[in-house]
């Protein structure tokens, strides 16, 4: 049997509803970072006989450690159109050198009942016939829902599948979302103003903290289900920038000075900019930290990435980084502190 291969790079579709860690079977220092329903271009992987096969992690909250990458075992995906698409943690295995299935969306090899994440986007879900060779994790269920906001303020989200959502009090979102039962977490934002007068000079951040149902029809936000970040006990940590460009800091919960024992901050300063592969000390929050920045794309024209991090105690340094090391410009959902 004569082994065909093909060295173009494989554009890696991620359809999960968790960011991913793709890491490559031969050097596992290899590997790039993918945010949910987002893609990359992955140099390291090579086709081979119609598939690639690379170890994937997923990103998942583990009550007591927080985040975390949850190891998934090693996927072998089919290749159509020179694009690999991880659609279920439990998909059946492609076999090498088998005639693909006809491309039903986003150029995913599996068919399946077509649905609308909440950015308008359409993803298919895989069919449950078969056997999944990954055995490793269990199937998960997943539930359609739409949001509703029952806080007193007007919400928006600023990550994961949340991206994009502005509701104010007593509205209901009109696009659904699709996403894994359990657990649910994501950085929102609202104004301390009402929507007339809000400028975003008094807007504050926090984590929304919910947990999906099987079934579930309507997600509803009370305001005891934000989690205000920024706020409380701080440290004064290094921040490394270890990307090629610089940021404008648009939040102003970011300071320079010692830390008195009373919690208070000597010499307070807000931090405005980052400069290009830079380090500086920086007081954080201990727990959730939510950091708004604007930086130039290629065009020379200004782009927003709002980030949400968490910071322990006993922390040596944080990082700005890219998920992805290929590529000029840097797309907002590449970006990530550690």
């Amino acid at each position: 049997m004569i082994s065909i291969c093909s060295f173009g790079q494989i554009q890696f579709n991620n359809d999960l509803s968790d960011k991913i860690k793709v890491t490559s079977l031969l050097d596992n220092t290899k590997m790039v970072e993918i945010a949910s329903r987002q893609s990359a271009t992955i140099p390291f992987l090579k086709e081979e006989n119609g598939v690639v096969t690379a170890n994937i992690q997923h990103w998942k909250y583990k009550p007591g450690q927080s985040f975390v990458y949850v190891d998934d075992g090693n996927f072998t995906l089919s290749v159509v159109n020179g694009q690999a698409t991880i659609k279920s943690l439990n998909q059946k295995q492609a076999i090498p050198g088998s005639t693909p299935i006809k491309q039903t969306s986003k150029g995913s090899p599996f068919p399946g009942k077509i649905i609308s994440d909440n950015s308008g986007k359409k993803s298919g879900l895989p069919d449950n016939s078969g056997t999944s060779l990954n055995t490793k994790n269990p199937p998960f269920s997943e539930a359609t829902f739409l949001v509703e906001n029952l806080c007193s303020k007007t919400i928006t989200g600023y990550s994961g599948d949340f991206l994009g959502l502005c509701l104010k009090t007593k509205q209901t979102a009109k696009k659904s979302i699709t996403h894994a039962t359990g657990n649910i977490q994501a950085a929102f934002g609202y104004d301390e103003d009402i929507d007339s007068v809000a400028t975003g000079k008094n807007r504050k951040w926090a984590v929304l903290d919910k947990f999906v149902t099987e079934g579930l029809d309507t997600l509803k936000i009370y305001n005891s289900n934000l989690v205000q970040a920024n706020a409380g006990q701080m440290v004064s940590e290094i921040f490394r920038n270890q990307t090629d460009i610089g940021y404008l800091i648009t939040n102003d919960n970011f300071t320079t000075g010692r830390i008195l024992n009373n919690g208070g901050v000597a010499k307070n300063k807000p931090v405005k900019t980052i400069s290009p592969h830079s380090s500086q000390k920086i007081n954080f929050f201990l727990g959730w930290n939510v950091m708004s920045l604007e930086y130039k794309d290629e065009r020379g024209y200004p782009k927003k990435a709002v980030l949400l991090f968490l910071v322990t105690e006993g922390q040596k340094e944080i990082k700005l980084m890219r998920s992805s090391a290929t590529g000029v410009s840097i797309d907002e959902n590449e970006l990530k502190i550690e």
